[in-house]
């Protein structure tokens, strides 16, 4: 964990965890889950939560559910990833990027009837005859589209193959991550006190009251309702070194214009100390 004094921003030293997983975290401590998560990293949760103390930010809180549902409030923290590709190329994109909306589930419409002569299952297309609904699983190709389509010319079948296909679509996350600052548990039996964010939610997609940054919107941490995955295609292989640019987002253009130049001529860490 690194202080970026200069330019405002906290740079975590972080590698792959996992490219093809459904998200509740975008960073966890190494061995923590690692399999919900995209980053990993080799470090205690109270050394980010202080180095971003140590910018002067202050943290919000953590997202409540009852009786209602009440985003997370904090300091929004801009992040970027960098890291190098196979051909030893410095390479950038905003962490976001890595995330997008879960595609990797199952679309339902209500149908009539079943399509005639059609055989289910077809390839990811089902019939549920109980709630007499059509479903299909995961992102459509357009060859799947097209080769849908081309087996029933009813206007609600072809709506419904059409609604699969554009739902199916890659959408990137577009929430911002705020800096929550988790909290502490006091054990009633010995007074001793923890810093709940070392149970491994560091950086968050789910919300979870203990997390030390999370999203600013509701999103479910329950099995099968997750609401993101990371972005495979985008994703370097596991065990890639990746450092991880946190900047409060008033100073994110500034920090960006200074030390990441389009060409890649320049590191995009400098004049950084190291937060023991």
């Amino acid at each position: 964990v690194l202080i970026d004094v200069k330019s405002k921003r906290v740079i975590l030293r972080t590698e792959i965890a996992c490219r093809d997983c459904i998200l509740e975290m975008f960073l966890v401590p190494e061995g923590n889950r690692e399999h919900e998560t995209i980053l990993r990293i080799r470090s205690k949760a109270y050394v980010i939560h202080t180095a971003l103390l140590a910018l002067g930010l202050e943290p919000g809180k953590p997202a409540s559910f009852s009786p209602d549902f009440v985003a997370p409030t904090g300091p929004e923290i801009a992040m970027q990833v960098v890291w190098l590709d196979e051909n030893g190329t410095l390479q950038r994109a905003d962490a976001d990027e890595w995330i997008r909306h879960n595609v990797h589930r199952y679309y339902s419409v209500p149908l009539s009837g079943p399509p005639i002569g059609l055989q289910f299952p077809y390839k990811n297309l089902r019939w549920d005859k109980f709630n007499n609904e059509i479903l299909w699983y995961g992102p459509m190709t357009n060859e799947e589209r097209t080769d849908l389509l081309t087996k029933s010319k009813k206007e609600e079948y072809q709506k419904a193959i059409e609604k699969f296909y554009e739902e199916g679509k890659s959408r990137p996350m577009t929430a911002s991550f705020v800096f929550v600052g988790s909290s502490m548990y006091k054990d009633e039996d010995t007074g001793e006190e923890f810093y709940q964010a070392e149970g491994g939610h560091l950086i968050c997609t789910s919300n979870f009251s203990d997390a030390l940054l999370d999203i600013r919107e509701e999103s479910s941490a329950s099995d099968g309702g997750q609401a993101y995955e990371a972005w495979t295609e985008k994703i370097p292989p596991v065990g890639t070194p990746v450092l991880l640019v946190m900047t409060p987002t008033a100073d994110a253009g500034k920090a960006d214009a200074d030390s990441n130049p389009k060409d890649g001529s320049k590191a995009p860490v400098e004049r950084s100390q190291k937060v023991r």
